[in-house]
């Protein structure tokens, strides 16, 4: 869980299909690690769910070099493919039965790592099952499911650089859509 729209949508999905959820965060030590914490923390109170924090560390000297409030991408190349490694890793010691990841359509362009070709091929390798199941959602479509699902919208972090704690940038390609 990330804190964002995409992974909220995903854990109260999972929820409201009755299944045991547990909730992993991230802390790589990115410039927005405060803020997704806080949400995600925030949306795993709301939905009664267990949460738990992993660090790691994923290099992203070069993709993450624009400053906060400065345009840009910021694409981390396999960020998720590192995740899903270590989720798949967590998930096989504790019997989980799937993993989920909020890949949508609009990652697709940016993200290799979060198109549907990707993870049908990384899951048919992990011990635990991996599915996308936003993987075809457009941003307007995965904002009604959320609404529809009851997601707190203020609990929700997309933002890769914050002007200063607790401000959105207003200019990375997450704030942007």
């Amino acid at each position: 869980m990330s804190g964002g729209l995409d992974s909220a949508v995903c854990a109260a999905a999972a929820v409201a299909e009755g299944h045991e959820v547990i909730g992993l965060c991230f802390d790589w030590m990115q410039p927005a690690r405060r803020e997704e914490r806080q949400a995600a923390t925030a949306q795993a109170e709301r939905l009664n769910i267990r949460l738990h924090t992993m660090r790691s560390y994923v290099h992203a000297d070069k993709s993450m070099h624009a400053a906060p409030g400065e345009s840009g991408p910021r694409v981390v190349p396999g960020r998720n493919l590192v995740f899903l490694a270590l989720a798949a890793n967590f998930g096989a010691e504790r019997d989980v039965a799937e993993i989920r990841i909020g890949c949508t359509a609009a990652d697709a362009a940016d993200y290799r790592d979060c198109r549907a070709d990707f993870i049908e091929a990384l899951s048919a390798l992990s011990p635990v099952p991996i599915s996308a199941p936003l993987v075809a959602l457009h941003r307007d479509e995965v904002r009604r499911t959320a609404v529809a699902l009851g997601v707190d919208l203020s609990e929700v972090w997309s933002c890769y650089a914050p002007r200063e704690r607790g401000v959105p940038c207003g200019a990375c390609n997450s704030c942007l859509q």
